[in-house]
């Protein structure tokens, strides 16, 4: 297994675009173009992780961005430590922020809510619950592409 760490590049299968994911932190990247945000953990995660973190991207997602990703769609996809979506930064909620202020905000949202689910609402519910019982790889960083 080839472990990605957060401050290297990764470059996706032809079937997946060949789209070049750079670390989030890095230097030159370009927040005006990118099509594919990924999420890279300290291990591989298994299935009951990618579907936690799907609803997590999706709830942080649409608090920063439109045009949330579609789940199941072919538009997730795991290699091996990171679980890349589809997601064009084009279609940030507020044109008062930059691109790259918004996607920050998507990912500090993502650390967060990952951790901890999604806030509690008003009526003491929460629309992403994190699962009991499971073992969550932590996450080691984040991705554009």
């Amino acid at each position: 297994m080839t472990v990605i760490r957060p401050n290297m590049r990764q470059q996706l299968p032809a079937w997946r675009g060949g789209a070049m994911l750079r670390p989030l932190s890095a230097s030159g990247v370009d927040f005006d173009r990118y099509t594919r945000f990924g999420v890279i953990f300290d291990d591989e995660p298994d299935e009951d992780a990618v579907a936690y973190l799907e609803q997590v991207v999706g709830y942080a997602w649409a608090a920063n961005m439109t045009g949330v990703p579609t789940i199941d769609q072919g538009r997730v996809s795991v290699h091996d430590t990171t679980v890349v979506f589809d997601a064009d930064i084009r279609l940030r909620r507020m044109r008062t922020r930059t691109r790259e202020e918004a996607t920050r905000a998507l990912a500090a949202q993502v650390l967060t809510y990952y951790k901890e689910g999604s806030p509690v609402r008003r009526d003491g519910l929460r629309l992403v619950d994190r699962p009991d019982g499971v073992d969550l790889p932590p996450i080691a960083g984040f991705v554009v592409g």
